[in-house]
């Protein structure tokens, strides 16, 4: 899982932490509280990812409009809302 706060932040993809069949999953940060955006698997984010040579991160960027809706997420007995009061 990746998370970023600005937001015009994309999914952060590492070459060093690449794989093709590694399930990343993105969450917006606002204060207090996560937004989980999407996910999408290394072989998808190949298609649709963008860098730039200026960059000084090796690192590639997902838009967050290409990542799949996280209520899609496959994983057997997730878990994704706990709400601090």
């Amino acid at each position: 899982m990746k998370a970023a706060d600005h937001p015009r932040s994309g999914l952060p993809v590492y070459k060093s932490q690449f794989h093709d069949d590694k399930l990343m999953s993105f969450v917006r940060m606002e204060k207090f509280t996560a937004h989980l955006m999407g996910w999408i698997f290394g072989r998808d984010a190949k298609e649709v990812w963008t860098w730039e040579p200026t960059w000084d991160t090796p690192c590639y960027r997902v838009d967050p409009k290409y990542l799949n809706p996280i209520e899609t997420m496959p994983m057997d007995g997730r878990k994704f809302t706990r709400e601090w009061k």
